[in-house]
């Protein structure tokens, strides 16, 4: 198993410091990248054939901008609630509270599925598409 620190700029600015880990798998080299000092922060991972180190970093750094480089989130200053950015928001599902309740991270932020409640309530009506991403 390989491990590296890199670094990269989200949409707001800031620097978002990472580890990186290369390991071998039956299903092929997985690449994973978590950030640094925060529990629910961001985490991204690729697998691609064995061997193919090149080719796992690329797809994990493409990910990895893609995703640091739109903004999901923002607060409503009045009402204190989380509000998409756009029609659509992309994170992960994390291990959640002691009541075995997942939560949602999204632009490295934890929402619990109260807040994700709130966040879609003024969509009432709509449909929706939920995909979940491997």
């Amino acid at each position: 198993m390989e491990e590296m620190d890199e670094s990269c700029t989200d949409f707001a600015g800031r620097t978002r410091h990472f580890r990186t880990r290369l390991e071998e798998t039956p299903g092929g080299l997985r690449a994973e990248t978590v950030e640094k000092g925060k529990e629910d922060g961001y985490r991204f991972k690729v697998v691609v054939a064995t061997g193919a180190t090149g080719q796992a970093l690329w797809e994990l750094r493409e990910k990895m901008h893609q995703i640091l480089n739109t903004r999901h989130l923002e607060r409503d200053e009045k009402t204190g609630t989380w509000l998409m950015t756009h029609d659509a928001v992309r994170g992960r599902v994390a291990f959640g509270d002691d009541h075995g309740r997942p939560k949602l991270v999204i632009d490295g932020k934890s929402l619990s599925w109260e807040d994700v409640g709130r966040m879609i309530d003024v969509y009432e009506g709509f449909e929706f598409e939920l995909r979940i991403l491997g």
